[in-house]
């Protein structure tokens, strides 16, 4: 799977760890309000693109603003935490569906997950059930909604935290994975029978990192049964 000019690798087991490679940070946003327009590559096995999607995705904080008014909450929703919204533009197959998912302050709850589709006519928007965290959303796609920033869930929805080990890890971190030379912000890609399966990508080694296991203890059924994540420390 490519995404927005990054390279995301997933593994499909349901009893074997899931293994997420970036590194992350304990917020899960980085901004009071973001809006990101993403171009999305779904990659068959033979090495070449099968499904392309152009979306919008956006976040907005409902709790802990430090910029935008009013802060630092926003009125009228102090059991929201934050909102997430996604709107497809291409292609035409998927055009103007849009899936909102509205996270609760209490992070033990579930969060509500709308969808607009236009495909469902009459009834466009329904509420989509939990379990669509854990299934992908477009056709071709191996990213499901639970793996956004590596933990895409309520903090407390998973439990069992294991420090498995400390060690160094060579990850794609570097500041010339920045492709701002480029038409449209966009990596160079090579590999596969049509030239494009991977990201040009540029890896550093990082001294220490921190592989840490958790388990979905609040989503007993849950595709998978562990993730393994790999922490950088941040100074």
């Amino acid at each position: 799977m490519v995404i927005a000019g990054r390279a995301e690798t997933h593994s499909r087991m349901a009893v074997r760890p899931r293994k997420l490679l970036p590194p992350t940070r304990s917020h899960w946003g980085w901004h009071d309000g973001a809006l990101y327009p993403m171009k999305e590559w779904e990659m068959g096995a033979e090495g070449g693109p099968k499904y392309h999607y152009q979306y919008l995705f956006a976040e907005y904080l409902a709790a802990g603003r430090t910029v935008m008014e009013s802060n630092p909450n926003l009125p009228g929703h102090d059991n929201t935490l934050r909102f997430v919204a996604t709107q497809f533009t291409s292609p035409r197959t998927v055009r103007a569906t849009s899936l909102l998912c509205i996270w609760p302050y209490d992070q033990t709850q579930h969060t509500d997950f709308v969808g607009n589709m236009p495909a469902f006519c009459p009834i466009r928007t329904r509420r989509l059930p939990t379990t669509r965290r854990f299934e992908p959303i477009v056709w071709g796609s191996t990213l499901f909604p639970t793996d956004v920033w590596l933990t895409g869930d309520p903090y407390l929805k998973w439990g069992n935290f294991k420090l498995l080990v400390k060690r160094p890890w060579l990850g794609a971190v570097s500041n010339l994975n920045w492709s701002g030379q480029r038409d449209n912000w966009e990596h160079g890609r090579h590999g596969g029978a049509s030239g494009q399966r991977y990201f040009d990508t540029t890896y550093e080694l990082v001294p220490e990192v921190y592989v840490v296991e958790l388990e979905p203890v609040k989503y007993h059924w849950a595709r998978y049964g562990k993730k393994r994540i790999w922490f950088r420390p941040t100074l």
